[in-house]
């Protein structure tokens, strides 16, 4: 297997703004379009460019690397959110006074993933405009892993 030659590294200084950065490595997409792609959740592809874009792109372009970290981390926890739902749901289901939970599980989810909808199209809108939105907790754990 043959390996696509790497492009040269860009110089100037070490935190640039997408703005002034402009391009990715590979595939010479914009920052801003990269950004976004890491809240996409279709089939868990945001999930494959995140880290794609984590291998490939320099520590030096934080803005990109702090969205994808933030994507990953934000559909690793719904994730688990839903398994505990789901989880919970199924146990609740089974016991013949409590099998109202079961109904209201589903309205639960529907609300976990209209919550989770909403953060992503906030956020991917939020990197479309070069601003950087750190959400509670998942954002400050990107943020200090993506120097």
């Amino acid at each position: 297997m043959t390996q696509l030659p790497r492009p040269p590294r860009p110089t100037g200084p070490q935190d640039q703004l997408p703005a002034d950065r402009g391009r990715t490595q590979y595939f010479d997409v914009d920052c801003k379009v990269a950004a976004l792609l890491c809240y996409m959740p279709v089939c868990l592809l945001n999930i494959v460019v995140a880290g794609f874009w984590l291998n490939t792109e320099p520590r030096s372009n934080r803005f990109l690397r702090l969205h994808a970290y933030q994507g990953i981390l934000l559909t690793l926890v719904f994730i688990a959110l839903a398994g505990v739902m789901w989880v919970l749901e199924k146990i609740l289901s089974f016991i013949p006074f409590l099998s109202i939970f079961g109904f209201l599980g589903h309205i639960a989810w529907f609300g976990l993933c209209a919550v989770f909808m909403i953060l992503n199209l906030y956020v991917a809108y939020n990197c479309v405009q070069s601003e950087t939105v750190l959400l509670p907790y998942i954002g400050e754990f990107a943020d200090q892993n993506s120097m």
